[in-house]
């Protein structure tokens, strides 16, 4: 579990898809600055024209915790300024962005 005093001392490192292009999820990895042991994921669904696509989940299914919330989405917008001639990594972050602002 994320020590909740640790807070802003998570970053985002990067992604990568799992299942299928239109049946999976794509992973989104945050590790702790001082310690890379310690972390958590995000999955947003990959589930074209199904109700389900576009969901995000923290961990195992669990939702977004509040507190997670502001640096979570400073780390995405921080990682697209870094990576803007990536139009398909910026398109990837762009949609975890609005599934998060949608939960909110």
């Amino acid at each position: 579990m994320v020590d909740s005093n640790k807070l802003q001392s998570f970053k985002f490192i990067g992604y990568n898809v799992c299942g299928g292009s239109d049946d999976g999820y794509t992973i989104f990895l945050f590790i702790d600055r001082e310690d890379d042991n310690n972390g958590f994921t995000l999955s947003l669904r990959d589930h074209e024209g199904f109700d389900d696509h576009n969901q995000i989940f923290f961990e195992e299914g669990d939702e977004i915790p509040v507190e997670l919330k502001d640096n979570i989405l400073s780390n995405l917008n921080k990682f697209i300024e870094e990576h803007q001639q990536k139009p398909k990594v910026v398109e990837v972050i762009n949609r975890c962005i609005s599934a998060i602002d949608d939960g909110l």
